[in-house]
């Protein structure tokens, strides 16, 4: 992780434009991976789709009006978690759990049946023996979980227009 490197003093905070949103989103980015920038807004769009950030980001939004700082900081929370993920992936890539997320997360992604991956995940739990029967259960009922929440995004369509 690197330090964020521009001066930040508490009036900026509590004052935030727009300039340093788009500092700050760049640099958030960075920490994911050096080749992605977002310097501007066809720049972070596109990232955004790439990354599928599971809501509609319009010019509106990014105009760095007040009303619309909301969006913004969810766009941040995104990129943050995002970067936090991608620097756990990094310091913990042999994990075999870490391989059940990212690949039940692939098939997530791409309406893909997970049954293989998780039938997979669950042999070698068991051969290792750090897994226990109710930690598995946990993690299929979240599953089941995001299913569902992908199923009701999906039915609800897009709520906005770029």
């Amino acid at each position: 992780a690197s330090i964020y490197p521009h001066p930040l003093s508490l009036q900026e905070l509590l004052t935030p434009d727009s300039k340093l949103f788009w500092n700050v989103i760049d640099f958030v980015f960075k920490q994911v991976d050096l080749s992605f920038s977002c310097k501007n807004e066809t720049e972070l769009k596109e990232l955004l789709r790439f990354l599928r950030y599971p809501y509609l980001v319009n010019s509106q939004i990014l105009s760095g009006a007040h009303n619309f700082w909301g969006h913004l900081i969810a766009i941040m929370d995104f990129a943050v978690e995002l970067a936090r993920v991608s620097q756990n992936i990094d310091q913990t890539r042999s994990s075999p759990i870490v391989e059940y997320c990212l690949d039940a997360y692939e098939c997530f992604m791409s309406d893909t049946d997970a049954s293989e991956v998780k039938e997979r995940f669950y042999e070698e739990m068991n051969e290792i023996g750090i897994v226990s029967k109710n930690e598995i259960e946990i993690v299929q009922i979240k599953m089941e979980d995001l299913e569902n929440t992908k199923k009701t995004l999906s039915s609800e369509g897009p709520t906005q227009k770029d």
